[in-house]
């Protein structure tokens, strides 16, 4: 056999592959032997045939039988031989084939880019203040308190008021463009204030009672969490059925020693405010490395193997269609729709590691063993269980690869400039 890989693009190489005469005949051989054995023809034994009867049956099966043999094998043995690493499925060419002839094909495929990186230090990367809004506080304390509400009836003939929690069936009078598939709705349940529900609702229903109707219309704000309803007036006739009241814990020492021992309010809020800004410093840590992973990708382009994006595309889609079984996915749009992030994580994942080779940056036991513990920690196991645990789930791979990435965006960010923002 013989080969030749001549490079098409950085990433692209072909391949051009002769497999001798001698071996092509030899499988010819091979083939018609079994065929011979196995075909019935009438006036003839099983195995007694003449050739070039069988030939004349069965040439194009056979034919078949040596090209789906041949040409994967061959392809196998030369990629081996030549230390190239496809990453992506080889494309080949058309291939004929004649008995008593070499067969020659070409097949191409990616590789890995090479490419050079260059700057990945020396960047100004923000930092912005780690403070937390007094207001922020209040409002955990409140979700806090609310969590721990509970409701019940109000007292007949009593009317809705802020807070409430008000239970209706509501039908549609208005809907130009048939935003709502249902006309009718049951049982929609509203709270009675106006941070979580918006103002035409609270406004009209305030003051209600049980049997009560109501006409509404209702213009969505622009930035409406629905996109589909943003900035569109609807109308609906809301029909009270029941009102109900939420009953607060009573904020006693048993109430707040539930959260890690708090002694009252301010205790709580203290706690409050700690995890706040914990999380506050977290996102900061989180948005500076994503500038560090802007800044690399920014300055080291390259080009990109189209397979590599495809294959991420394509584990989208799945997962997609996994998640959501019951929906008819369109694949296009899911495509146009994470081709940014593709592009961005698979220029990311190569520079990265390029950086690590570069810089000699690698994981160690110590690493893993740490990252382990930590797990091990949160999830209240023995450190022994938890490696169990992970490899048994084939973790342990996924784990080294995001210490190795943790480890080079410390190195960008440490070799960077961080400028305290106001």
């Amino acid at each position: 056999m013989k080969y030749d890989i001549k490079e098409e693009q950085n990433w692209r190489r072909k391949i051009t592959i002769t497999i001798p005469e001698e071996d092509v005949s030899s499988k010819f051989d091979e083939v018609y032997k079994v065929l011979r054995r196995e075909a019935k023809i009438p006036g003839f034994r099983p195995g007694k045939a003449p050739l070039n009867i069988i030939k004349s049956r069965y040439g194009k099966l056979a034919e078949k039988e040596v090209l789906e043999t041949m040409v994967p094998d061959a392809y196998t043995d030369a990629i081996k031989e030549s230390g190239v690493f496809p990453i992506s499925e080889p494309e080949f060419s058309t291939i004929t084939i004649e008995e008593g002839k070499p067969i020659e094909f070409s097949a191409e495929f990616d590789v890995k880019p090479e490419f050079g990186v260059e700057k990945y230090t020396g960047f100004t990367l923000k930092k912005e203040p780690a403070t937390i809004n007094e207001g922020d506080v209040d409002k955990a304390y409140n979700r806090i308190i609310d969590q721990h509400s509970s409701m019940k009836a109000k007292d007949e003939g009593a009317a809705a008021e802020e807070g409430d929690i008000v239970i209706v069936d509501m039908e549609k009078t208005s809907d130009p463009d048939n935003i709502i598939d249902d006309e009718k709705m049951t049982d929609f349940t509203f709270e009675l204030n106006k941070e979580v529900t918006l103002p035409e609702f609270t406004e009209n229903l305030i003051g209600t009672k049980p049997g009560d109707e109501r006409q509404i219309s209702v213009t969505y704000p622009e930035d409406y969490y629905d996109k589909s309803m943003a900035g569109k007036s609807l109308g609906f006739n809301v029909k009270v059925k029941e009102i109900k009241e939420i009953v607060r814990p009573e904020l006693n020492e048993e109430f707040f020693k539930q959260f890690d021992g708090a002694k009252d309010e301010k205790e709580l809020k203290e706690k409050i405010r700690a995890d706040l800004l914990e999380r506050r410093k977290q996102e900061i840590e989180g948005d500076i490395k994503d500038q560090a992973v802007k800044s690399v990708i920014a300055a080291n382009d390259f080009e990109l193997p189209k397979s590599l994006l495809d294959n991420y595309l394509d584990s989208v889609v799945e997962d997609v269609k996994q998640q959501y079984p019951d929906q008819e996915a369109d694949e296009a749009e899911i495509r146009e729709k994470y081709r940014a992030t593709g592009i961005r994580f698979i220029r990311w994942n190569l520079l990265y590691h390029k950086i690590a080779e570069k810089e000699n940056i690698t994981v160690t036991k110590e690493d893993t063993d740490k990252w382990l513990q930590r797990f091990a920690d949160r999830a209240n196991m023995e450190l022994e269980k938890a490696r169990e645990f992970l490899a048994a789930q084939k973790k342990i791979q996924d784990i080294k690869e995001t210490i190795l990435e943790e480890k080079v965006l410390n190195y960008i960010i440490e070799n960077s400039e961080i400028k305290e923002m106001d």
